[in-house]
């Protein structure tokens, strides 16, 4: 049956004969993939279903920053100049990102997440001389991707495209999904969601906030052919003997010498959650943006196109009391 004739079959069945949702998850990036078809006969939504954790799985292997794919990004990170186009898409994507940001955030940060996570082995903060020195290889600069596919890294330079990786994967398992005949269904995966179609009720998918929680009826959100992601400071947050160093922080080298990693953000971000059509741009907005903050965050968003609706929660993540800042958020409630 042709996608058309199932579409129209679909149209004219009397609600007993609607398909029933299939819903399953599996095992990807250290978590667990959530997919959910609504409009397929079980076989062939099992199929798409299947196809798009595949698809996910490969691309997931080629982003290990020490794997041994050919093309992936432990090889790049160890000479290796020819890219998969998965790769290269996702690290044009990023770098983008990093210009936008003027920097803050991007995919070069190896090593200086690096420098990090031994601080949180030994949980003793890295010296701002280590701090500058590893941030300077995270510029944006420091890769030259050119149209071949093919990238050039500055010596001490090594990608890191786990930070924008979950979004990428829940937007090819959606295409996944689409190419295959699904027209009404959901992806997650960790922090990121996505819903495409009418969802159940046929007013969205709705989705709550995770780690935010409910916050003053600012959760009742529903995706139809959007995505959200959330950035937490506890999100794999680097902890020392007597700080938890969130990972959102600003990567440029200036900004490594006006605090300790005992109060980055302190006082500021805790949470940004954003919704944007594509789960890609979605993650990567929520991470410059928890970099950026609230204010800062405000003005570089004159510059996005399509505009996102985005939420902040400020405080010093202490205690319960929280300052609310939002940009277009009302456009998600239901």
């Amino acid at each position: 049956m042709t996608v058309l004739a199932l579409a129209l079959a679909l149209l004219f069945a009397s609600p007993g004969d609607l398909p029933s949702p299939v819903r399953r998850s599996a095992p990807v990036l250290e978590s667990r993939a959530v997919l959910e078809v609504r409009n397929l006969p079980t076989a062939e939504a099992e199929a798409a279903i299947g196809a798009a954790v595949d698809r996910m799985r490969r691309i997931e292997a080629l982003l290990d920053p020490v794997g041994t794919v050919p093309g992936g990004v432990g090889e790049i990170n160890r000479g290796e100049r020819s890219v998969a186009p998965e790769v290269a898409t996702l690290l044009g994507h990023s770098l983008g990102f990093c210009y936008w940001s003027d920097g803050a955030w991007g995919p070069l940060a190896g090593a200086l997440f690096d420098l990090w996570r031994q601080a949180a082995a030994t949980g003793i903060p890295p010296g701002d001389r280590e701090r500058v020195e590893a941030a300077r290889t995270a510029a944006c600069q420091a890769a030259d991707l050119d149209a071949a596919g093919t990238v050039t890294l500055t010596p001490g330079t090594r990608i890191d495209l786990r930070p924008f990786a979950t979004g990428y994967l829940v937007d090819r398992a959606v295409d996944t999904l689409r190419q295959l005949g699904a027209t009404n269904g959901y992806v997650e995966l960790g922090p990121v969601r996505r819903g495409f179609g009418p969802g159940p009720d046929g007013e969205g998918w709705r989705v709550d906030l995770g780690p935010i929680g409910p916050i003053q009826g600012l959760d009742r959100v529903r995706l139809r052919d959007r995505a959200i992601a959330i950035s937490h400071r506890s999100d794999g947050a680097f902890e020392l003997t007597d700080a938890s160093v969130p990972r959102f922080f600003d990567q440029r080298p200036a900004r490594q010498v006006l605090s300790d990693g005992s109060t980055i953000h302190r006082r500021t971000v805790v949470a940004v959650a954003v919704a944007s059509p594509l789960a890609a741009d979605a993650e990567a907005l929520a991470g410059a943006l928890f970099v950026l903050g609230s204010a800062s965050g405000q003005i570089y968003l004159g510059s996005v196109e399509p505009e996102p609706s985005v939420l902040w929660i400020l405080g010093d993540g202490l205690d319960s009391s929280a300052a609310l800042t939002t940009h277009r958020w009302t456009h998600l409630l239901r």
